[in-house]
C-alpha cells in the first residue's frame, strides 16, 4: 500500500505565487503545454504561459476537460479559439514570440494529429525529477524583489489546486522479514492530481532545455537504479 510523504511543492503559496489577471506585456515569449487525458481522474489539460527576458514565468490560462466524448478535433478547436483570444497571431509558428506547445511525449499519434491540424506541437522533455526541480527553482522568491520566478493567474483554478495537492508516493515492501521504512523509500510522484502540474513541468523544463542545452538542473532526489 502506498503512503503519502508530503507535498512535492511545499514552497508554493497562494499569497506569493497567485495573482489577479493582468495585461500581458509586449516582448515576452509564449508557450503552451498539454497533458493528454479524457476522464475525471485524468483530464485533458492545456496551459498557456509566458516568460520574460529575466526568466520569470506567468501562467495565464488553462483548459481542463474530463469528457470522454470530445474528439481531438474538439480540443484543437478549443485551444485555437483560446489562443486567438489571447492574441496568438495566425502565423504564430513563424513568430519568434510564440514558441511550441510542449506535450506529453507518450502519445506521438496525438502530437501528429495536432501538427497536421496546424497546431505546432513538440514532444516535451519528460525528465520527471529534473523537471520537478526546475519548477521548484522557479517557485523561489528573489531576496531583493520578494517576487517569485513563477506566478499563476487566479483563474487557473485547477493548476492552483494541484500545486497544493501534488504528493510523493512511497511504497512499503517486505524485505528480510520486515517492512521498509516508507520515509527512506525511493520517492515517486503519486499519479493523481497531477495533470496540470505535469503540463506546467513540461512547459518550464522543455523551454529551459531548448534555451540552455542539456540538463540545466540536477535534481536533489534521484530514484535508485
Amino acid at each position: 500500500l502506498a503512503t503519502f510523504e508530503g507535498v512535492i511543492y511545499p514552497s508554493f503559496s497562494q499569497s506569493v505565487h497567485v495573482c489577479e489577471p493582468e495585461d500581458i506585456p509586449a516582448g515576452v515569449f509564449h508557450h503552451r503545454a498539454i497533458d493528454w487525458g479524457a476522464s475525471a481522474e485524468h483530464p485533458f489539460v492545456c496551459l498557456w504561459g509566458y516568460v520574460d527576458g529575466e526568466g520569470n514565468w506567468t501562467i495565464y490560462d488553462e483548459y481542463w476537460n474530463t469528457s470522454q466524448e470530445r474528439l481531438l478535433s474538439d480540443h484543437i478547436h478549443e485551444i485555437e479559439e483560446r489562443s486567438y483570444a489571447w492574441g496568438y497571431p495566425l502565423d504564430y509558428a513563424r513568430n519568434p514570440y510564440y514558441g511550441a506547445c510542449f506535450a506529453d511525449p507518450s502519445r506521438p499519434d496525438n502530437i501528429a494529429a495536432f501538427n497536421a491540424a496546424g497546431v505546432w506541437i513538440e514532444p516535451a522533455s519528460n525528465d520527471v525529477f529534473n523537471g520537478i526541480e526546475c519548477v521548484r527553482v522557479h517557485l523561489k522568491t528573489n531576496p531583493v524583489t520578494r517576487r517569485p520566478k513563477l506566478r499563476i493567474f487566479n483563474t487557473c483554478k485547477h493548476l492552483i489546486e494541484e500545486m497544493r495537492m501534488y504528493r510523493w508516493k512511497r511504497s512499503k515492501k517486505a524485505t528480510d522479514g520486515g517492512v521498509l521504512n516508507p520515509v527512506a523509500a525511493v520517492p515517486a510522484p503519486l499519479k493523481r492530481d497531477d495533470d496540470t502540474v505535469d503540463a506546467l513541468r513540461y512547459m518550464l523544463f522543455s523551454a529551459q532545455m531548448q534555451e540552455g542545452g542539456t540538463r540545466p538542473f540536477e535534481a536533489s532526489y534521484k530514484p535508485d537504479k
